[in-house]
C-alpha cells in the first residue's frame, strides 16, 4: 500500500482546480498547469481535496498510484509558489 497515494491532495486557497475525466487543470497566482492520469488510477476532487486510487491491486497500478498523486501534488506547488533551481 503507498503511503504517498492514501494522502489527498490539498488545493490551497487562491488556487482553482479543475477536473474532466482523466485531465486535471489547476490555475493559481503563478500561472496554470496541467496534467493527463494514466488509466491505472482514479481521481476525485471532492472541495478542496484531490484523492488518487488505485484502479485494481496490479504492480502497475499499486507504482502509478503514488507517482500520479506526487505529479498532481507538484503542480500545486508549482502555481502557488513557483519553481526554484538550486545550485
Amino acid at each position: 500500500m503507498s503511503r504517498i497515494g492514501k494522502k489527498p491532495v490539498e488545493i490551497t486557497s487562491g488556487v482553482t482546480a479543475e477536473l474532466n475525466n482523466k485531465s486535471l487543470k489547476i490555475k493559481g497566482p503563478k500561472g496554470e498547469l496541467s496534467m493527463t492520469f494514466v488509466a491505472e488510477v482514479n481521481v476525485t476532487l471532492d472541495g478542496n481535496l484531490l484523492t488518487v486510487t488505485p484502479v485494481d491491486d496490479s504492480q502497475r497500478a499499486r507504482s502509478m498510484w503514488g507517482l500520479q498523486r506526487s505529479l498532481a501534488a507538484n503542480l500545486v506547488e508549482g502555481v502557488t509558489k513557483g519553481y526554484q533551481k538550486r545550485a
